[in-house]
């Protein structure tokens, strides 16, 4: 009872000249509710006995925040109401709809990644079953397919539904249409190697530069790099050939229509001011590049990508015929070049190539290609 007659004393001011009685009104009960919520009665005492002794009224502060609060309020109630404000709700509701598409884009993205891992324990088991017969190879490879395929389709749920979030928007057509080109292999039947882990077998130790000059260090990293490079290619070539057959492949064709059908709905969901903006390109001094590439350069990238992978593909099952892969590689070069890639990375991606052998390509000048490789670091 103490602790209320000195709080409601202080919030009404004792009717004294400086009032706060009649100002108080009905905001009187409401600064009682407030000061029994979050002031401790010792406050109370001391504010009580600050006021006495020099005639100041502590509850002043306590005012002008209600008085502030209201006159934020009001402010908020005009500009909202104001038509100018309409557009920056339209941008807020954008930005908002972007955000919660994203976050379903990488979702979606988890579960591609499970099914990465569903594969690469596949071709384990199929690599660890050399010596079994062909029943237990292929139902290791059917059990991880099957798995890969449910992740896909659960990848494929979380795309739509970015889809039904956002309509048209650039990433969700470049996801979905490197699902398909992901489903695609699955159907072609390719169980293809783990990618190598960074920071494998292709670093040099240092023990094995220790006394080498900074350019026989440098050489024997990169001849490292390169061996490493090539036996990753050979094995992948090697489980393509042994993966795939016509009748495989032409599954996959289904897939890769509709990939290409979603890239170029991404190409054209990219804003016009974005689009055939290219890479940044390295500084003539070597810096490095601040920029960061536009969206329209990430999608020719990856359409170039995928259009590389599926040219391997039937080049692998058909190598005499060109008129099945060529066209699929050729339009790969133009979208890394429409993107503004290195000419150097064009050119060590043809000679990476399963019909590289098939190719006009210009003998490797080591020098010259030293050269690009140190620009582009």
């Amino acid at each position: 009872e103490e602790e209320k007659r000195k709080r409601k004393e202080l919030v009404g001011g004792g009717g004294g000249e400086d009032g706060g009685g009649e100002d108080s009104g009905e905001g009187g009960e409401s600064q009682l509710q407030y000061s029994e919520a979050a002031v401790e009665g010792w406050v109370l005492d001391f504010a009580a006995l600050f006021r006495d002794k020099l005639g100041v009224d502590a509850d002043r502060a306590l005012d002008l925040q209600a008085v502030g609060w209201e006159a934020l309020q009001s402010a908020l109630e005009e500009t909202t109401a104001d038509d100018a404000a309409v557009p920056l709700f339209d941008k807020a509701c954008d930005r908002f709809s972007e955000s919660a598409a994203t976050a379903m884009l990488q979702w979606g993205n988890v579960f591609t990644h499970l099914a990465h891992r569903a594969l690469v324990k596949g071709f384990y088991t199929c690599d660890a079953a050399k010596g079994s017969d062909e029943r237990a190879k292929k139902s290791a490879r059917d059990a991880a397919a099957r798995e890969a395929d449910n992740h896909f389709k659960a990848a494929a749920s979380k795309y739509q539904e970015a889809e039904r979030i956002r309509g048209n928007y650039h990433d969700t057509h470049a996801s979905v249409a490197n699902l398909e080109l992901e489903r695609a292999k699955l159907a072609a039947g390719l169980v293809a190697p783990p990618a190598p882990k960074p920071d494998g077998e292709e670093k040099v130790d240092e023990k094995a530069i220790a006394g080498l000059s900074t350019d026989e260090a440098v050489a024997l990293t990169q001849a490292k790099e390169k061996a490493a490079a090539e036996a990753n290619q050979a094995a992948l070539h090697a489980a393509m050939r042994s993966s795939l057959t016509q009748n495989s492949v032409r599954n996959a064709e289904g897939n890769l229509r509709r990939a290409w059908q979603s890239f170029e709905k991404a190409e054209a969901a990219v804003p016009a001011d974005e689009r055939n903006r290219k890479q940044p390109l390295q500084p003539a001094d070597g810096s490095p590049i601040t920029e960061e590439p536009g969206p329209w350069a990430n999608i020719m990238v990856m359409w170039g990508n995928a259009l590389y992978e599926a040219s391997q593909l039937f080049a692998c099952v058909n190598l005499g015929n060109e008129k099945q892969w060529r066209p699929l590689l050729d339009s790969a070069v133009s979208k890394f070049r429409d993107a503004g890639c290195p000419e150097v990375d064009i050119q060590a991606a043809l000679r990476a190539h399963l019909a590289a052998e098939k190719l006009d390509l210009e003998p490797v000048d080591d020098e010259k290609m030293k050269v690009d490789v140190e620009k582009k670091e």
